[in-house]
């Protein structure tokens, strides 16, 4: 059994940050868990699909990139590209957590999460970890839930599950949503 004061599900954008964020303040008995491999959610973004907020290199003017996930790290710098993908941001995900050598096992699905006297016990595909903390840094993209409408389930689709816009066939289609997702569509 593993002992670590933290551990972080998710090895997206908040777990990746969150582990930097661990690293600056001395914290380094932590691990991330991803259950499949770093930036997940954003490599199974549809391909024309660009984040909103472009990114710009503005660290040396004393701003930060608002993509960054690292206070000295630029997205648009790293990349060479203002209009970042999903795949890109995975890369740029995946590059930051190179760089600060966060502790990630990807491949690492979590089974269980007991509560103990002295913290949490979890039950992983890679072995059991008992930790103080638990940090959840997995987004609503991982787990999308079409049942809350009724006839929605066979119907439907989830944003996660479009590779292409181009792949959606026909003229007409209902978008339900009004975030970042429902305005790409």
């Amino acid at each position: 059994m593993e002992n670590k004061e933290v551990i972080i599900i998710g090895a997206g954008a908040a777990g990746v940050g969150m582990g930097v964020a661990l690293k600056d303040f001395g914290i380094n008995n932590f691990a991330i868990l991803e259950r499949k491999q770093v930036g997940n959610s954003f490599i199974k973004w549809p391909e024309e699909t660009r984040f909103i907020a472009p990114s710009f290199t503005s660290n040396g003017f004393g701003m930060p990139d608002l993509n960054a996930i690292a206070i000295d790290t630029s997205p648009s710098y790293t990349l060479g590209k203002e209009r970042l993908s999903g795949k890109d941001y995975a890369k740029y995900l995946q590059l930051v957590s190179e760089e600060y050598k966060l502790p990630i096992k990807t491949n690492c699905k979590v089974q269980s999460i007991k509560k103990e006297k002295t913290g949490y016990l979890l039950e992983t595909t890679k072995g059991i970890i008992h930790a103080e903390y638990i940090i959840f840094a997995m987004g609503e993209f991982s787990f999308p839930n079409k049942s809350s409408i009724k006839g929605a389930y066979n119907n439907s689709l989830h944003y996660g599950e479009i590779n292409s816009w181009i792949e959606i066939k026909g003229d007409k289609q209902t978008i339900i949503g009004g975030n970042e997702s429902a305005i790409d569509a």
